[in-house]
């Protein structure tokens, strides 16, 4: 390429036409039709726990971690030639190859790929969209959203594995080129399919990272350092770099040259070992119920991990499951940093007495750039069930649905800055003593027309968080529920709906430095001592006495009950 007028040469042209058209053809037809979905719905499950088969499997789990290094080797065996042609002769005809690899890699795939647009365009994954079990709306690949919701665009990985297209201009041939091109194209579209069958990617991220990859090597190939043309004029002005023996200009400037490239090498090893993202998933599915035990005691500490409790009475597509089983844990930790770390779970079950206590303990030290745990626990519902969870960083969520019959209780919750959420559906009935609190977090309880065994005390309390307590009484059941709820510095949220008849509560709410809210529909009347009543008598009826040091009591009382009359 002599000129500027050059640039688009012969067929080098249709090159640049043929991969525009592609990416916005390929962009309107993902955005017009739901083909995203559909290509990812071919490897979703919908039923069961592990919604995306493949995505464990250990081929998949390998090229997941070790497929970028190709790409890694490359850019920095690249990097390193290009600083020893400041010493050595022969080398200096490649500077211009050696740049656009070096350059391919980190303006493509970690720049422009993963700093830029990953970081910041807000794409859900798959797996976190509403239409695969997620909690995110689908967002098109055009339509960006806030970051927080996903770094779904483009494919880190898939960018990865088209970085390697810079190793064909390292060849001078133009036929072995175009094979080298060939083979890199597809190794990183293979990269982005698996990416595509683990849940993580759309199909059109990957589009995406294939066009910001490969058009930022044409352009450092044809713009930047002008191949095309440049060599001729290198070869007609600097013969020597081309021919001869490897020639050292001076060996001051070798033994320079060779500080600067280990300095770059250690640079970029350890960029390289603090930034890998790293996946470790166990699972414990062991846990037989043995003949005569009458309850199931579930202890769980995790001090960072996210647990999610669920119940689950089949047995399903886990075929690995005991027929008689009582608990089953998956672990999945998701960190970037260095390879010393020390992560250390266990999971065993003991019989006491009559009761069986599975407990399960995990801890991690070392440098963490960033560290997510997910604990998630499904729990057969034939025994009554006591929960222990205490974690100190992670946020709990139990969620017992409506299908399933349960007796659910006592229950301990403790977390730090976690937030608490419980949603205890119809069918299930309560025993207490009840204790879920949390330093930092939000606190959230739902119940729906559940029944409470006797007499169940419970204390809900947040120190610098929001509680919120939702009751949805609707049908007679039996039981009373003595509550005591408190935030430090939060708010305090009643809401729900009661009948004549419904579960007798008793909440007692105090926030010394927030505001306490009640939104109840139901028969009202004001009870002595300034406590307010609900229901039709003491017994059936909700009592709840509130108080506030420094805040304000809002109550937004109503109903369809009539008002009683005044000698009552």
């Amino acid at each position: 390429m002599t000129s500027s007028t050059g640039v688009f040469r012969g067929s080098r042209r249709w090159w640049y036409l043929g991969g525009l058209a592609a990416l916005i053809g390929g962009t309107l037809l993902w955005c017009g039709t739901d083909l995203d979905v559909l290509v990812s719905s071919l490897f979703y499950t919908p039923t069961g726990r592990d919604r995306w088969s493949l995505e464990y499997h250990f081929i998949f789990q390998a090229l997941y971690k070790y497929g970028s290094w190709p790409t890694y080797f490359l850019a920095l065996i690249s990097g390193a030639l290009l600083l020893l042609s400041l010493a050595v002769v022969r080398l200096r005809s490649w500077r211009r190859r050696l740049g656009v690899v070096v350059l391919t890699v980190l303006i493509g795939p970690w720049l422009l790929t993963n700093l830029v647009l990953k970081e910041h365009w807000g794409r859900p994954r798959p797996r976190d969209v509403k239409v695969f079990g997620g909690q995110y709306d689908y967002r098109p690949v055009w339509r960006p959203g806030p970051s927080a919701e996903g770094p779904s665009f483009p494919s880190g990985h898939a960018a990865m594995g088209f970085g390697l297209v810079g190793l064909a201009f390292l060849f001078r041939r133009r036929r072995t080129g175009r094979l080298v091109a060939a083979g890199a194209v597809g190794y990183g579209a293979f990269m982005g399919l698996v990416r595509v069958i683990q849940g993580a990617h759309f199909a059109s991220d990957v589009l995406w990272s294939a066009g910001v990859t490969l058009g930022t090597a044409l352009v450092l190939h044809d713009f930047v350092f002008r191949l095309p043309g440049s060599e001729e004029r290198d070869r007609r002005r600097h013969p020597e770099w081309f021919q001869g023996p490897w020639r050292i200009e001076s060996p001051a400037r070798l033994g320079w040259c060779l500080v600067g490239t280990l300095v770059v090498a250690g640079v970029s090893l350890g960029g390289f070992l603090l930034t890998r993202q790293v996946k470790i998933v166990t699972r414990y599915n062991r846990f037989i119920v043995p003949a005569g035990v009458e309850r199931l005691v579930v202890a769980i500490e995790a001090p960072q991990a996210d647990v999610n409790v669920r119940l689950d009475d089949s047995r399903g597509e886990y075929h690995n499951r005991p027929r008689r089983w009582a608990v089953d844990l998956q672990a999945v930790v998701r960190y970037l940093g260095p390879p010393w770390h020390r992560i250390r779970d266990s999971a065993r079950a003991r019989r006491r007495g009559r009761d069986l206590v599975v407990t399960y303990r995990r801890r991690t030290s070392g440098l963490f750039l960033s560290r997510s745990i997910s604990l998630n626990v499904a729990v057969n519902p034939r025994l009554p069930l006591e929960l222990r969870i205490k974690t100190a960083d992670g946020a709990v969520t139990v969620d017992t649905g409506g299908r399933l019959p349960v007796v659910l209780g006592p229950v301990s919750i403790t977390t730090g800055s976690g937030r608490i959420r419980m949603k205890v559906g119809r069918r299930a009935a309560l025993s207490g003593p009840w204790l879920i609190r949390s330093a930092a977090g939000r606190v959230e309880l739902s119940l729906r027309d559940v029944t409470a065994r006797g007499l169940v005390v419970g204390d809900l309390r947040s120190w610098r968080g929001d509680v919120r307590l939702t009751w949805m009484q609707g049908r007679p059941v039996g039981g009373w529920l003595v509550l005591g709820v408190g935030a430090g510095a939060g708010d305090i949220v009643f809401q729900g709906r009661f009948n004549p008849g419904a579960l007798g509560i008793e909440v007692a709410a105090m926030s010394p430095g927030g505001r306490v809210t009640s939104q109840i529909d139901g028969a009202v009347r004001a009870g002595p001592g300034g406590v307010w009543q609900w229901g039709a008598s003491a017994f059936q009826g909700a009592v709840v006495g509130l108080a506030a040091d420094r805040g304000r009591i809002i109550l937004e009382l109503g109903g369809t009950g009539q008002p009683p009359k005044p000698n009552q």
